[in-house]
């Protein structure tokens, strides 16, 4: 059996809703937004993070709860 060599991507760019949430929003009577982020996302994140992989979040609406949930993780939003 030849030896392959295993390429890891030097990028992830990944959408905010309904990747690193279950794509559910919660209302409040303010009009305020709530989402459920998935521990598990953050710690596979930090993980391809320790083998050099840079992770970014892209998203079309930019508001507090991704740029939170960017900064805790340590991405670019």
């Amino acid at each position: 059996m030849k030896n392959k060599k295993i390429f890891f991507p030097k990028l992830i760019i990944s959408d905010f809703d309904g990747c690193l949430t279950d794509d559910r929003v919660w209302l409040n009577e303010h009009g305020e937004e709530f989402v459920a982020a998935n521990r598990k996302d953050g710690l596979g994140i930090k993980r391809v993070k320790k083998l050099g992989i840079e992770v970014i979040i892209a998203s079309t609406e930019v508001n507090k709860v991704v740029s939170a949930r960017g900064k805790k993780l340590d991405l670019e939003v």
